[in-house]
């Protein structure tokens, strides 16, 4: 049996969990710089709470990311302080409302927080539901909703939760497209702006009612020029016969391709929404380990997105589609304009194929490699 860390060694180890430290409200540089001092003259006061979810491993940071990481830059000491929780999500439910208790939260942050929890705990409830789906027998009231009960522990209506947890999806969107400073600039109320301002504004990044836009037939013809056949598509509307992209293998929704492995000649039209961002990591990160061959990857020409640059440093090619690409909308009988220019990358090998084969629908592009400068100076 490993025995507990002790809780007055200098620095004890202590293990950082991404999706944990995400759930911790970012601090602005004046508040960071203000911590900073204060630690640097009267050292870390209040114990770091951490959590041991598996013996086998040092115990899981909680609350005081910000002081960690001042204290590991300057060497100071800190002692933790164990909680113990039943599970993961019990965890998670605890540090969303810590921040939420905070006397320095913004109104910002606590809507954001009050949404993520509306999210999560509807998710480990199967909806917006209590813990039973039937009011139980003689009982003749129906049981509060989750944005009910919610709204009860914060002392607002449910209405308030449930625009609360719109104002966290526009959030997560916004961050998805232009970065977390974006998200911080909102959070911290550096960016003064109305939550229903942020909400509309994450809605106009596409101008789209429905992230699903289905690939024209002459892209798709020139995808199977250059591919043959195309092995995998991973973001698809159905499958066999009802899949809008002819591919040997399709995953839709309810597969979530984004947990499933790829493999051989993909072509990815993703959802167009906050997920973008997941699916251009996900298709660099299975053609850089070697699992796909080749990929072409039709998304929104938005060049002041981090994932379109993702893209753009891998080494891949690209197209910019020339005009608006007629797309198909699901129960549309008629193919729409897309609101967005949209651009066609290429992983792979075969350069000089994907240019006679995507050429006329516009110019190829890529970029230039500061080694490949160096030549000329």
């Amino acid at each position: 049996m490993i025995e507990p860390l002790p809780t007055t060694c200098n620095q004890p180890t202590v293990r950082i969990d991404p999706e944990f430290r995400d759930w911790v409200m970012p601090l602005s540089q004046e508040e960071y710089s203000q911590l900073e001092a204060n630690l640097l003259a009267e050292g870390c006061r209040d114990a770091l709470i951490v959590w041991i979810s598996d013996p086998a491993l040092p115990p899981t940071l909680l609350d005081g990311h910000h002081r960690y990481a001042i204290c590991k830059a300057h060497n100071l000491s800190y002692r933790i302080d164990f909680k113990k929780f039943p599970d993961r999500e019990a965890a998670k439910n605890w540090i969303i409302l810590n921040q939420i208790g905070r006397r320095n939260v913004t109104p910002e942050q606590r809507a954001y927080l009050m949404g993520k929890l509306y999210r999560e705990t509807k998710k480990e409830q199967g909806g917006d539901r209590g813990n039973q789906y039937t009011v139980p027998k003689g009982n003749n009231f129906p049981l509060p909703t989750t944005a009910e009960k919610i709204g009860e522990q914060f002392n607002v209506s449910d209405r308030t939760v449930k625009n609360a947890e719109k104002f966290a999806d526009a959030v997560d969107t916004i961050a998805d497209t232009y970065g977390d400073e974006a998200k911080q600039n909102i959070l911290s109320g550096v960016v003064k702006l109305p939550q229903k301002v942020i909400t509309q504004t994450a809605k106009q990044l596409y101008t789209s009612e429905t992230p699903e836009w289905y690939t024209p037939r002459i892209i798709i013809d020139s995808v199977l020029e250059l591919f043959g056949k195309i092995d995998l598509d991973p973001c698809s509307n159905g499958k066999g016969d009802a899949a809008n992209v002819p591919a040997t293998e399709h995953y839709t929704r309810e597969d979530n391709g984004l947990a499933r492995a790829w493999h051989g000649k993909v072509y990815m039209n993703p959802p167009y929404g906050r997920e973008v961002a997941q699916w251009v990591e996900k298709v660099t990160a299975e053609y850089q380990a070697g699992n796909i061959s080749e990929a072409v990857i039709l998304i929104a020409a938005r060049t002041d997105t981090r994932w379109f640059n993702l893209l753009a440093k891998t080494g891949a090619v690209w197209c910019a589609v020339e005009g608006r690409l007629l797309f198909s909308t699901p129960g549309v009988k008629t193919s729409n304009a897309a609101p967005f220019p949209s651009a066609i990358f290429y992983l792979g090998d075969n350069v000089q194929d994907f240019y006679h084969c995507f050429k006329h629908h516009g110019p190829i592009y890529r970029a230039i490699e500061e080694e490949e400068m160096m030549q000329y100076d």
